[in-house]
């Protein structure tokens, strides 16, 4: 089973300051540290769960936030945003997606540091309906036939992301 880790950093455990998930600031430093050992954890519950394999991809900004060297050695890990044939790489690849650090939608009030796609959209609407970035890439994930089997982050986001994926296990 191939594993797909998709990482942002504004709900990773520690962060508490948006300096800490903004590249080059030396507050990012301490942000990376915290990325990285959450993910790491997810590496490990992945192979402990049975994956064979496990790829990392950095989904925050320009996608370079993972501490590369200190990333478990047993995953791959793809940094950048402009990887092929989609923002995620080759999706038909995976098995199954973790998704971890997600942050809550446009617009939510009392979350931490809340945007769709860095605040490019105020707000997004399907039918109606606000949706967050995990609903979108849920959406997008399941065109592929790739379940999301995991999610972690700020309490409001993950609830907002459990809205559209209830089966999901997660992590606040």
């Amino acid at each position: 089973m191939h594993v797909g880790i998709f990482a942002d950093i504004e709900g990773s455990f520690g962060i508490w300051r948006m300096r800490q998930c903004r590249m080059g600031t030396p507050e990012w430093q301490y942000g990376r540290m915290c990325l990285t050992e959450d993910v790491n954890h997810v590496i490990q519950g992945a192979f402990d769960g049975g994956a064979d394999r496990v790829t990392v991809k950095d989904t925050h900004e320009i996608g370079f936030n993972c501490l590369v060297s200190k990333i478990d050695r047993r995953a791959g890990y793809i940094g950048g945003h402009y990887t092929r044939p989609t923002l995620f790489g080759d999706l038909s690849q995976y098995d199954l997606v973790l998704y971890v650090a997600i942050h809550a939608a446009s617009g939510t009030q009392d979350a931490f540091f809340p945007h769709t796609h860095y605040g490019i959209f105020s707000e997004v609407r399907v039918n109606g309906k606000p949706v967050c970035e995990m609903d979108i890439y849920c959406s997008y994930l399941g065109e592929y036939g790739v379940p999301v089997g995991f999610i972690s982050g700020e309490e409001i986001a993950v609830n907002q992301a459990l809205n559209t994926i209830p089966w999901a296990k997660s992590v606040v």
